[in-house]
């Protein structure tokens, strides 16, 4: 058997498991001594030296180092090989199993056919992510017996890995290398990276940003390794790694007791140094299995990333839930995610990100399956079309909406409240929920109630009414003097006014204008705002209950009430015995629309069963009722 290990113009050959050999056929129609060397990921495994027909072979030794005894898939080519025997055809194939970046790949094979001209080798190729390859045929390919061969461009040679397939047509006969392979499942070689930065791991000074690795990297299961080597020992001080646990809720950090996933691709992290530098790497591109890599996503947030070293679309993205493949559309209207499910962090905030998974970067999805199973994203290893990233849709509808921004330095967060003809006060397509805060303790202005199933919401737009009421957590930051900005786009209904309530000192900012700039002071814990809209008659409202919301109430109610005028108020919830189990409220309060929640509990702070529950508000000698209703 014919093996070309010194082609000239090869690139110098780093370890005997840097190259590959394999005869597809073999030239024999009777037992003949044959040699076969297949690549293992340890070393190299040869097969033959013995005499082989009647489709046998026999695995007789290794060269090379190797660290694990072969298995079963070691042998996995012996019987095409033997089933190809009595083929009068021969091609042997040389091909750089591993490539650097900016170093062509080394290609070359042999063909010797009884069909003559007509038997032609020939490769295609292209960068992992292409959706088209290059292809070429060896030149001379069809003189029996001769080597020819030669060198794949270097620029194909990237941090995404190379896709090929090399062909064969010998008269009715078509084979492929590696075997098995087309265009559609072709080989892959994967690419050297050593001390690879790229720009989008970038860090900047004591700033907490999300990072993710397109790359298998050498030491996954030592973060320390990994960023050691450009940020020093861990060091709480210098450096600190964390990523979101679904499972607690709650962040768990690298060398703190808990253990975090490997760094692989398709996870993301939070990462925050000292100083600001850049990050590099060792390791290879990714080699994605057949029909891309698989990203899990428990019940709730969890932190994901794009796996390669190229966008993806998001509408190409399959959805496994349970027995179930879904479209990522489709999955949108089972309730499964949200209508742009991907959250970016992006100087210093959260932006609801596009229509693709852009590389090197991270992101917070939160999995909304009712059932709480674990949902699963195939992406697939096809880059998005070149131009710009599509923007993310904005919602349509009727009605109207107050945008508020909270500013505090270079952090700023954003909700959106309103309501429309169709909407609904469950958690639904024209709401927006609002991921993890940052590990750093930045900024953070969320949504909070209703009945978005225990999710913080950056966007909440509810069914009309001329009463409703949200409230706005507050929290973060550097405790200093952080603005609130407040805009109304749209009508807001006939009779009805809309304010912004601070809950710590009573303030209230009316918005008929449809704008309001005020500051507050963030000393500790949480800033309630409460956004009320309301009835708004000549001088003040009547005295009443509003809607209670959301009703049934599975833990929290809201509860809205208006005063005619200045004077002692009295909330109190009562049981469908007649007993008191809860006093909400017994003082004096201005006139003015007022919310509150009940949080379903009696004046011991015991939990109540679920059942029929009244709210009586008596204030200025008149008495109101409302009726809820607990679930449990």
């Amino acid at each position: 058997m014919r093996t070309n290990d010194h082609l000239p113009g090869r690139p110098a050959v780093r370890a005997a498991a840097s190259m590959l050999l394999l005869p597809l056929a073999l030239a024999t129609s009777s037992p003949a001594s044959a040699q076969l060397v297949v690549h293992h990921p340890f070393g190299m495994l040869v097969a033959g030296g013995a005499e082989m027909g009647d489709a046998q072979s026999r695995l007789f030794g290794c060269v090379g180092p190797i660290a694990a005894a072969p298995s079963d898939d070691d042998l996995r080519i012996a019987p095409a090989v033997g089933a190809l025997l009595n083929q009068a055809t021969t091609l042997v194939v040389s091909v750089d199993v591993t490539a650097v970046p900016g170093r062509g790949v080394a290609v070359s094979a042999s063909l010797d056919s009884p069909f003559g001209a007509d038997a032609v080798a020939a490769v295609a190729f292209r960068r992992t992510g292409d959706r088209e390859y290059t292809r070429a045929a060896f030149a001379g390919s069809d003189e029996p017996g001769k080597t020819h061969g030669g060198v794949l461009p270097a620029e194909i040679a990237s941090e995404r890995g190379i896709d090929y397939v090399i062909t064969t047509d010998s008269g009715p006969f078509r084979l492929t290398f590696p075997e098995g392979a087309s265009e559609a499942v072709p080989g892959r070689i994967p690419v050297r990276l050593e001390g690879h930065a790229p720009e989008e791991l970038g860090t900047e000074a004591e700033t907490y940003r999300m990072v993710a690795f397109a790359a298998s990297l050498d030491h996954p299961d030592r973060p320390d390794r990994v960023f050691g080597d450009d940020l020093g020992p861990h060091d709480r001080d210098r450096w600190r790694l964390l990523r979101w646990s679904p499972a607690s809720g709650r962040y768990e950090e690298h060398d703190d007791g808990t253990t975090l996933p490997e760094v692989e691709p398709g996870r993301a992290y939070w990462l925050v140094t000292r100083e600001a530098g850049n990050l590099d790497l060792d390791g290879w591109s990714p080699v994605p299995p057949p029909g891309g890599y698989e990203v899990r996503l428990e019940a709730g947030w969890n932190q994901i990333a794009n796996p390669y070293a190229f966008p993806v679309a998001l509408g190409a993205i399959v959805v496994e839930v349970g027995q179930e493949v879904l479209t990522l559309a489709q999955a949108v209207e089972r309730g499964w995610l949200e209508e742009n499910p991907l959250h970016a962090y992006v100087d210093h905030r959260y932006v609801t990100s596009g229509d693709r998974l852009e590389p090197w970067s991270g992101y917070f999805v939160a999995n909304l399956d009712p059932g709480r199973r674990t949902m699963t994203w195939r992406v697939p290893d096809v880059a998005a079309p070149d131009g710009r990233p599509g923007s993310t849709p904005t919602p349509e509808w009727e009605g109207w909406r107050l945008h508020l921004v909270a500013q505090q330095g270079r952090a700023a967060e954003e909700v959106t409240v309103g309501t429309a003809a169709g909407a609904d006060d469950r958690l639904e397509r024209s709401d927006a929920l609002a991921a993890p805060g940052s590990p750093g303790g930045d900024l953070s202005f969320s949504l909070v109630g209703g009945q978005s199933r225990g999710f913080a919401l950056s966007r909440d737009i509810r069914g009309e009414s001329v009463m409703q009421r949200w409230t706005a957590h507050l929290e973060g930051g550097t405790k200093g003097e952080t603005t609130v900005s407040a805009a109304l786009e749209g009508a807001l209904p006939v009779g009805t006014s809309l304010a912004i309530v601070d809950q710590q000192t009573g303030r209230r900012y009316d918005l008929s204008s449809g704008r309001a700039e005020f500051a507050l002071g963030l000393s500790s814990g949480t800033r309630p705002l409460e956004i009320v809209l309301g009835p708004a008659a000549p001088g003040v409202p009547a005295t009443g209950l509003g809607p209670i919301q959301p009703n049934p109430a599975r833990e929290f109610a809201t509860l809205t009430f208006a005063l005619a005028g200045d004077g002692p108020a009295e909330l109190q919830v009562f049981d469908a015995a007649g007993r008191r189990v809860r006093a909400l409220l017994a003082r004096g309060e201005r006139a003015g629309i007022h919310t509150l929640v009940w949080d379903g509990r009696d004046d011991r702070g015991t939990p109540l069963p679920g059942g029929t529950y009244f709210v009586r508000l008596t204030a200025a000698g008149e008495h109101h009722t409302a009726r809820v209703t607990l679930l449990h």
